[in-house]
């Protein structure tokens, strides 16, 4: 195909092959013919580095400069190409393009990494949560019930699909808009919301009717699904700063009930267990197959009768080391590299 004249290119999308691949193979057919040694061609003749333009060796030593400047705080003052575009243009007034910031970036060895999303939190939050911090270390979190509430629903947007990579570029190149090659995103998604109280030995779900909940319909919650099970010698509950929770009302009914609460740090979903047990709900309910609310509540339903006990308990059991990694972290937000501890690590750590 190369002597009838294909280009690599075409060659590559026909073959479902990298252009990489077409080229060390023309190359080693050339040798061949030549007379050399196939296995000398992949590193007998390297190409050299493309000379670069004295105005963009410029660019690149400012860009360079500006990635390095740090903040008060010390921490990093740009940190997408973005940042970086925005600053050049307010100190020069030169718009240059994202991409181009992209290619000097990677030439410059800056890696881009997709950082993890945490809560956003000021400083007063971060001073709670160290206030906080020791009074909750001090808990046994045999003894705390976690609670919170969630959203389900039938978009998925976040997953991709694996290619050969010569169809990837044939796709690229030419049926980007594909049906085989999209995801289609419905602009009202059906929804579910739920809450659950999850404990050493205890677990409950319930699905809830309305999109929100107001302090009335969350006490009637808590009458039917909490207090006819909780243990209040023992447990404390522990539940966010939600409006429907801190409402006065919410807060007499607790009393009546002697129900103990857990003085919980706003924007600290980091610490509570449930949210990893949510996690793991939402990637085993496969989205594509909802189509109504009933079909989405099975798939809820199913999901958490799949979640043994062990796991939960092993969730509940990993608060104290929440706690101390949040500690470590002088209170800004961290992610746990597992979700899971063994009950036997958690007890020696207890120790």
């Amino acid at each position: 195909m190369h002597i009838s004249g294909q280009s690599a290119g075409n060659i590559a999308v026909m073959m479902c092959v990298t252009r990489n691949t077409v080229y060390l193979t023309i190359k080693s057919m050339e040798a061949e013919l030549n007379g050399k040694d196939a296995e000398d061609v992949s590193t007998d003749s390297e190409p050299d580095q493309p000379s670069v333009a004295d105005h963009v060796q410029e660019r690149r030593e400012q860009i360079d400069e500006l990635m390095l400047e740090k903040k008060e705080d010390g921490n990093f003052a740009m940190k997408t190409a973005r940042d970086v575009r925005k600053r050049i243009r307010e100190t020069s007034g030169e718009l240059i393009s994202l991409r181009t910031i992209q290619r000097d970036l990677r030439a410059l060895n800056h890696i881009w990494k997709r950082m993890p999303i945490v809560p956003c939190m000021t400083a007063k939050h971060i001073t709670r949560r160290m206030d906080l911090g020791p009074a909750l270390l001090e808990l046994n979190a045999n003894d705390i019930l976690f609670s919170d509430e969630s959203y389900f629903d039938t978009c998925d947007t976040h997953r991709g699909a694996y290619q050969r990579d010569g169809h990837a570029q044939q796709t690229r190149q030419k049926e980007r808009c594909h049906a085989q090659q999209t995801r289609p995103k419905e602009r009202y998604v059906t929804k579910v919301m739920v809450w659950g109280v999850i404990g050493v030995g205890y677990a409950t779900l319930v699905i809830m009717n309305s999109g929100t909940v107001n302090a009335t319909q969350y006490v009637e919650t808590l009458k039917e699904y909490l207090v006819p099970k909780i243990d209040t010698a023992r447990h404390i509950f522990m539940q966010d700063g939600a409006s429907a929770h801190t409402a006065k009302f919410t807060q007499e009914f607790l009393k009546e009930q002697n129900i103990r609460t857990v003085e919980w740090p706003a924007k600290s979903c980091d610490l509570n267990p449930i949210e990893n047990l949510w996690s793991i709900m939402k990637r085993k309910i496969d989205v594509d197959i909802m189509c109504d609310v009933n079909e989405l509540e099975r798939a809820i339903r199913k999901s958490w009768s799949e979640i043994t006990q062990d796991e939960i308990d092993n969730l509940v059991l990993s608060f104290p080391h929440r706690i101390q990694k949040m500690l470590d972290n002088e209170g800004r937000p961290c992610q746990l590299k597992r979700c899971y501890l063994a009950r036997e690590e958690v007890q020696e750590n207890e120790v």
